[in-house]
């Protein structure tokens, strides 16, 4: 099996490269971060004045539940 896509639900790519390649029992994940699939991020605010307030604990369980969704898309899990 040779397989790359782009997985729905997911925050569109920023680069030309898919979200999961699939090359024989090889399973290669590119690109993911806190984005939402409305390309915010989570843990991460600005106020009116620009002032960011990030929250890494909130960004890291995104990023994992992120990779456990492209994951899964292909029939694989963090397990």
């Amino acid at each position: 099996m040779n397989t790359a896509r782009v997985v729905d639900g997911q925050a569109t790519p920023r680069g030309r490269f898919p979200h999961v390649k699939v090359v024989g029992d090889l399973v290669f994940v590119s690109g993911t971060s806190s984005r939402r699939p409305d390309n915010t991020f989570a843990g991460a605010e600005a106020d009116a004045l620009g002032t960011t307030t990030l929250d890494i604990r909130a960004q890291t369980r995104a990023v994992i539940e992120n990779l456990r969704a492209i994951l899964r898309s292909v029939g694989a899990d963090l397990e």
